[in-house]
């Protein structure tokens, strides 16, 4: 189920669930994978019952992202990290809930913690490409350029066309009156697909 969402294959994710012989709490993990995936394809209203029910799940991980994801969606983002909070490392949701956690605390301006909890996730999944970028993303807010750059760095080392990692570079380039390197990058990003920041 983690390797169908983490891959944006929902109809495979949908079709777990179908599956003859899987266990009880098996199946609550799909069909938490499966409300996530319907948040992701803008389908919340689907996924709210379903989260509502396992969100009083004895397993912890489910209970937590299930009680988070109902905070998100009622805008309680400050009540939806402290949900977080009540994932154990060693869950198997704790790799969801700490990129979770990091996306929570940069809407709440936690710049610092975002970016220790970004970090922490790239540690254990370093190929964690969206939440590189989205660490970059947040260096630049904070002014920390050269952060921002090695992160982005190694971004466009394998994906040397994403619109939003050329974009970041121009704005890198341009706070360092790298005109022309800022003009190349935003060339890019724009030809890319890059319409609106």
């Amino acid at each position: 189920a983690q390797a169908y969402f983490l891959a944006g294959q929902f109809p495979n994710l949908a079709e777990l669930s179908k599956e003859s012989g899987i266990s009880a709490t098996n199946l609550d993990f799909v069909q938490l994978y499966q409300a996530l995936a319907a948040i992701e394809a803008s389908e919340a209203a689907d996924a709210k019952a379903e989260l509502q029910r396992l969100a009083q799940n004895s397993d912890a991980g489910i209970k937590a992202m299930a009680s988070a994801q109902l905070q998100i969606m009622d805008k309680q983002h400050e009540a939806a990290l402290t949900a977080l909070s009540g994932i154990p490392a060693n869950n198997a949701l704790y790799r969801e809930a700490l990129l979770l956690r990091a996306k929570l605390q940069n809407v709440l301006a936690q710049f610092d913690a975002s970016v220790a909890s970004f970090n922490e996730y790239l540690k254990i999944n370093p190929s964690g490409h969206q939440a590189r970028l989205l660490l970059a993303q947040t260096y630049v807010a904070q002014d920390k350029f050269k952060e921002a750059g090695i992160e982005l760095d190694k971004l466009l080392k394998l994906f040397p066309k994403q619109p939003l990692a050329n974009y970041l570079k121009a704005v890198i380039a341009f706070e360092a009156k790298d005109f022309q390197k800022a003009k190349e990058h935003s060339e890019v990003a724009i030809n890319s697909g890059l319409s609106s920041v």
